[in-house]
């Protein structure tokens, strides 16, 4: 209890700097703020798995499954899907086409043509499209294309391994629930740790650098330190608008289209400028001023 209190009285003095609070960091070990950083992620991720959560439709999702299981009974005998070093090969000389029914309306989840480019898959009207070199995902105003030679290993597909796999899905439908958020949350949790990281040593070094024109050599380590308080707020509003984004019918007016990424970054660095000043500088203005 005491620690989470801890948790959250930083959090308070990171989002609403404290003239007092940045002037402690200066003696504050690197291991506390770096534990900080790691417990705001692992809050910040929990918050938003579990807003997602609320928007999940079970009704809808058990109706997937169904619908999945049933199609999938009719995947053709002579079908065989083999990815081999970044390329698709099937034994059909015809697309194939794995429709889904939602809750009686008919969708096209995923198609497969080994001759179609990816932007045919806008012309389909499918979620997913496999072709001979790329994955394409349908995104509603726009489509993204992944490269097969991103998997590194050979697979082959056949009605054999689907039936097994349907099995499994029947058997342990919950448990593989269960098991792929879980796993999704740590995933998602490791990934945007690794990439808050990456932004933050950008940003520290940009501003190191800054100040390093203007002949003021101020340590690196704790420039970083500082903005692993620093970029609290921009981490609760870059979370924040993903959330939006993933889920844009929740607003009645249309969401400013924004790279997450970029604008994290420079959020980063102006808050990450002004606790440098409250902690390197202000003290020394203070003085000159009386």
């Amino acid at each position: 209890m005491k620690k989470v209190k801890t948790f959250f009285y930083v959090l308070k003095n990171s989002i609403f700097p404290q003239s007092s609070y940045y002037h402690k960091l200066k003696k504050t070990p690197f291991v506390f703020s770096l534990k900080y950083f790691f417990a705001l992620m692992l809050f910040l991720n929990f918050v938003f798995l579990f807003l997602i959560l609320l928007q999940i439709n079970l009704q809808a999702l058990l109706s997937f499954k169904n619908s999945l299981i049933n199609n999938l009974n009719e995947f053709p005998n002579d079908l065989t899907i083999s990815i081999n070093r970044g390329s698709l090969i099937t034994t059909l000389n015809r697309p194939y086409f794995l429709w889904l029914d939602n809750f009686g309306k008919k969708n096209l989840f995923l198609v497969i043509d080994e001759s179609a480019t990816p932007d045919r898959i806008k012309e389909y009207g499918a979620n997913f499209m496999l072709t001979k070199k790329y994955l394409v995902i349908n995104k509603k105003y726009f489509f993204s294309s992944t490269p097969l030679s991103n998997i590194n290993f050979s697979i082959n597909i056949n009605r054999q391994m689907i039936l097994w796999s349907l099995d499994l899905i029947k058997k342990y439908w919950f448990k593989l629930l269960i098991t792929f958020f879980v796993f999704s949350f740590f995933l998602f949790l490791f990934i945007s740790f690794l990439v808050g990281f990456f932004y933050l040593i950008l940003a520290s070094l940009i501003v190191y650098l800054t100040f390093l024109l203007i002949s003021i050599k101020l340590p690196f380590k704790k420039i970083f330190q500082l903005s692993l308080h620093s970029s609290s707020l921009p981490l609760l509003i870059n979370y924040f608008f993903g959330w939006l984004i993933l889920f844009p019918g929740l607003l009645k007016f249309q969401l400013i289209k924004v790279n997450l990424s970029h604008s994290f970054l420079i959020l980063v660095i102006i808050f990450l400028l002004g606790s440098v000043y409250t902690t390197f500088f202000e003290k020394r203005h203070a003085k000159i001023r009386k």
